[in-house]
C-alpha cells in the first residue's frame, strides 16, 4: 500500500500553515527532478513560480485558513533543471495537534485561457510596481475588466436560468420551475392555493386545424392568463394543453373567484383561427396535512369532475 501510494499517478505533499513542506511521495520528487530529502522540511516557496507564490499569499493561505479547503487551484511549480510545470491543487486542512494542510496535485501539459490572462495581469502588476503612475492606470484597467466580466457573467447566468425555467413554446414558467419553487412556498408553510387548467376539446384544435394552430392557441392562453393574473400568481405549462396556476397567500374562496374569472376572460377572448375556446379549471387549497402530491392531486380531482360534467367552469376540490 505504502509502494501504491509513494508512485500513485498524482503529486502529494503535506504542509503546515508556514508552507513548510512535512511530506511528500515519490511521485512529487520525481515531478520536481528533486530528492525527497532536498524538499522536506523546506518551504513550499522553494518550487513556486513567483506568480504562484503571489497566488499563494493572495488567495491559497486566506482560503484554506478560513474554509479549510481550496479546490482546482492552478499554480506552476519550479524543477531543480529550471523549467516549470502546470498543475491543478485540491488541498484539505486537519485539525490535529497543529494544523496539517494534505495537498493532491494533479500536473497538466496544457494551460487553459483563464490562467493565461491571470498569469498576464500578474506579469502587468510587477511591471506596475516599478512605477507608481503604471500601476495606477493598470489597476484600472484590471478593475473595468472585471466588472466587464462580472457583467457578462450575471448577464449569462440570468439567461441561463431563464431558459432552464421557461417554456419555450408558450413563455410560460415550466415543470422544472413550478417544482422547485413548490419545494420553497411549502417549506414556507404559507397559504397557498393551486389552479388546475385544461384546454376543452384541444386534440379537436389539433386535428381540425393542426398543431401550428394549437400551438398558437396555447401561446395566447398563456399570455391570457397570465396578463390576467398579474402579480395575484404564477403561470406554469404543466404539460401538454394543461396549465398550473400557483396562487400564494390566495385562500380557497379567492382562489375560487379568480379560476372562474379566468374562465369567463378566456371564453371572452377570440383566437386566430379557432376563434373561442373553453377552459375547464380545477382548484384547491393547502391544508396543514397537505404534501405537494396530494395538492396536486385535489386540484387534478376537482378539473376531471369538471371535465365529465360539462366542461368551461371552475369547481374547488373542497366542493366535491
Amino acid at each position: 500500500m505504502m509502494n501504491r501510494f509513494e508512485h500513485s499517478p498524482c503529486g502529494y505533499m503535506q504542509l503546515n500553515l508556514d508552507g513548510e513542506i512535512l511530506n511528500l511521495n515519490e511521485t512529487m520528487a520525481k515531478w520536481l527532478k528533486m530528492d525527497k530529502q532536498q524538499l522536506l522540511h523546506q518551504s513550499i516557496e522553494k518550487v513556486l513560480s513567483k506568480v504562484s507564490m503571489m497566488m499563494f499569499y493572495s488567495y491559497f493561505y486566506p482560503k484554506i485558513s478560513i474554509q479549510g479547503h481550496v479546490e482546482e487551484m492552478l499554480l506552476t511549480l519550479k524543477t531543480a533543471e529550471g523549467t516549470s510545470d502546470s498543475y491543478v491543487l485540491n488541498a484539505k486542512k486537519f485539525e490535529e495537534k497543529t494544523p496539517i494542510i494534505d495537498c493532491v496535485f494533479m500536473r497538466i501539459n496544457r494551460r487553459v485561457d483563464h490562467e493565461k490572462e491571470l498569469r498576464n495581469v500578474q506579469y502587468a502588476l510587477q511591471d506596475a510596481l516599478k512605477q507608481n503612475q503604471i500601476a495606477v492606470e493598470a489597476l484600472e484597467k484590471i478593475n473595468q475588466q472585471i466588472e466587464e466580466q462580472k457583467a457578462k457573467l450575471e448577464q449569462m447566468n440570468l439567461e441561463l436560468s431563464q431558459i432552464s425555467h421557461v417554456d419555450a413554446l408558450t413563455g410560460a414558467y415550466n415543470r422544472r420551475y413550478l417544482n422547485e419553487r413548490m419545494e420553497e412556498i411549502m417549506q414556507e408553510k404559507v397559504l397557498l392555493s393551486v389552479i388546475m387548467v385544461d384546454i376543452d376539446h384541444f386534440k379537436k384544435v389539433n386535428d381540425t386545424y393542426g398543431h401550428l394552430t394549437g400551438d398558437v392557441v396555447l401561446t395566447k392562453l398563456s399570455k391570457c392568463l397570465s396578463n390576467t393574473l398579474g402579480d395575484k400568481g404564477i403561470v406554469t405549462r404543466y404539460g401538454g394543453e394543461e396549465f398550473a396556476l400557483l396562487l400564494p397567500l390566495i385562500n380557497a374562496d379567492e382562489a375560487l373567484e379568480i379560476a372562474q374569472f379566468l374562465n369567463r376572460e378566456v371564453g371572452n377572448q377570440e383566437f386566430e383561427v379557432v376563434d373561442h375556446i373553453t377552459i375547464s379549471l380545477g382548484v384547491s387549497t393547502r391544508t396543514e396535512e397537505d404534501t405537494i402530491t396530494t395538492l396536486f392531486k385535489r386540484a387534478d380531482d376537482a378539473l376531471y369532475y369538471v371535465k365529465n360534467n360539462g366542461r368551461n367552469q371552475a369547481v374547488h376540490a373542497n366542493q366535491l
